[in-house]
C-alpha cells in the first residue's frame, strides 16, 4: 500500500500544480497574436503524469492480484511467483520510461529558468519599464513547478524502490531456477 497510497498522493498534488502553473503563466505569457509560449515546458512532466497514473493504476492491479493468490489455493508458490515477477517487470518498465521522461522535464525546467535567470542580470531593470516585473523574471510559480516534477521524480522512485522490495520478497518465495531459462 505504501507504493500505491504515495503515488497516488504525488501524482495528484503535481498535477493540480502543473495545470495551476500552467493556466497562470499561459494568461501571462500570451504573445503577439495569441500564441503562447509556456507549453513545451509542460509536455514531458505532462508525459511523466500519464506514465505515473498507469503505474497507480499497474499498482492496484497487482494488489488485486495478491489478494486473489491468498483467496485461491489451488496456485502453486511457482505459478504465483512467475505471475508476480511479470507485473514486477512491467511495473518497473512504466516507472523507468516514467522516471526517464521526468528527468528530462526537469532538465528542460531547469534550463528555461536558468534562461530567465540570465535575461534579467543583463539588463538590470534600467530604461523604459525598469520598475515593472515581466514576465521574464524568476517568479515563486516558476519554483512551484520545479517542486511539482520533484513530487514526480519522488513518485516514480518510490514505486521502483517498493518493485525491488517485492522482488526480494519473490526471490525468497521461489528462487529463480536456470531450468525455466532453457
Amino acid at each position: 500500500w505504501l507504493s500505491w497510497w504515495s503515488q497516488v498522493i504525488l501524482t495528484v498534488i503535481s498535477a493540480v500544480t502543473f495545470i495551476f502553473a500552467r493556466n497562470v503563466m499561459e494568461a501571462s505569457a500570451i504573445g503577439p497574436m495569441g500564441i503562447t509560449k509556456v507549453a513545451p515546458k509542460f509536455i514531458l512532466p505532462g508525459v511523466g503524469i500519464v506514465f505515473s497514473t498507469m503505474s497507480i493504476i499497474w499498482t492496484w492491479g497487482g494488489r488485486r492480484l495478491a489478494k486473489r493468490f491468498l483467496r485461491r489455493t489451488n496456485t502453486t508458490q511457482v505459478e504465483a511467483a512467475n505471475l508476480l515477477r511479470r507485473v514486477i517487470k512491467v511495473g518497473a518498465s512504466i516507472n523507468l520510461i516514467g522516471l526517464f521522461t521526468s528527468i528530462f522535464g526537469a532538465q528542460f525546467i531547469i534550463g528555461t529558468l536558468v534562461a530567465k535567470s540570465m535575461q534579467n542580470a543583463v539588463g538590470f531593470g534600467v530604461g523604459i519599464g525598469g520598475g515593472m516585473v515581466s514576465a521574464q523574471t524568476l517568479q515563486p510559480l516558476d519554483l512551484l513547478v520545479v517542486q511539482a516534477n520533484t513530487n514526480m521524480l519522488t513518485s516514480h522512485f518510490v514505486s521502483l524502490a517498493c518493485l525491488l522490495w517485492l522482488t526480494r520478497m519473490v526471490d525468497k518465495l521461489d528462487p529463480p531456477s536456470l531450468e525455466e531459462d532453457l
